[in-house]
């Protein structure tokens, strides 16, 4: 909220000073519809691997945008905690959410390759690197339906695609990405001392619904 309120602040100012009515109604209601429709404001945790090999998520807490409740059926949009085992040569990696379907919809959205449709992933940030592990669907247009089994797990390093880890794998209500270190050297950073998040995103037509530990 309180990124909103310093947003309108901005707008108020450059309104002010500028004397441009006409753009500043623009950019007023450009940050109004951003803010409505996705949750871009709210900011993951920072949490220390070493003290989170196994954690907990509130349930009941996707978000979608700043002015809209979601509604009470999100289940595997819902992040309800995870684990993450690290060894010399793998890395292991569990999302549990409140229940995953047989088959998901895809590609319902317009085709957009800027945006995922979908996504589950571990962010991490070490001295040097900012890493994702996770899966991800971008809209084609051409809807279908698929089980996240399907999904390649992508290994992401500074914003480029490092490696593949095979598929998730789904078991109830848990969603596993396993790695092998060997084949990235990326993965290797990741220690201890290195901090992560949990994210899991669906974007419905222009809303998105997130959760994030």
């Amino acid at each position: 909220m309180f990124k909103i309120i310093f947003g309108f602040i901005v707008i108020c100012n450059l309104s002010c000073s500028n004397g441009e009515k006409n753009n500043s109604k623009n950019i007023l209601y450009s940050y109004l519809l951003n803010a409505y429709q996705n949750t871009a404001y709210f900011e993951c945790n920072k949490n220390l691997v070493k003290e989170f090999a196994k954690f907990e998520d509130q349930r009941g807490d996707v978000k979608t945008g700043a002015f809209k409740t979601p509604s009470n059926n999100m289940t595997f949009q819902d992040i309800l905690g995870g684990e993450m085992k690290i060894t010399e040569n793998l890395l292991t990696l569990s999302i549990e959410v409140v229940s995953i379907p047989n088959q998901i919809n895809l590609n319902i959205p317009p085709a957009n390759n800027v945006y995922p449709e979908i996504f589950y992933r571990f962010n991490f940030k070490t001295n040097e690197h900012k890493i994702y592990v996770g899966i991800e669907n971008f809209s084609n247009g051409t809807i279908s339906q698929s089980s996240l089994n399907n999904l390649t797990v992508y290994v992401n390093s500074n914003g480029t695609v490092e490696s593949g880890c095979g598929f998730a794998n789904t078991e109830g209500n848990k969603i596993t990405f396993k790695c092998d270190k060997t084949f990235s050297k990326t993965l290797v950073n990741i220690n201890e001392n290195s901090y992560f998040n949990v994210e899991s995103s669906h974007r419905i037509n222009n809303d998105y619904y997130q959760d994030c530990f």
